[in-house]
């Protein structure tokens, strides 16, 4: 014969949000040592995008000449 529980609304919300808490402090770690590292590699692409690199061969600017001939013009 099989017992059936009975668990009326009130304990069977407070169990989930105990298990809901429960997940969330075990998570928590986790996305405060990851989400910094997202948001420094997201915040770097943009800016990279708004702001070109002024070393890299890709910039707004391209020199004219290579660091070597820069001053002998004299």
């Amino acid at each position: 014969m099989a017992h059936i529980i009975n668990i009326d609304n009130h304990l069977q919300s407070e169990i989930f949000f105990e298990i809901f808490i429960v997940h969330l402090l075990l998570l928590l770690p986790i996305l405060l040592v990851s989400l910094p590292h997202f948001c420094e590699d997201k915040l770097k692409l943009i800016l990279n995008q708004m702001v070109p690199d002024v070393n890299s061969s890709q910039s707004a600017h391209p020199q004219k000449y290579p660091p070597e001939q820069a001053g002998r013009f004299i």
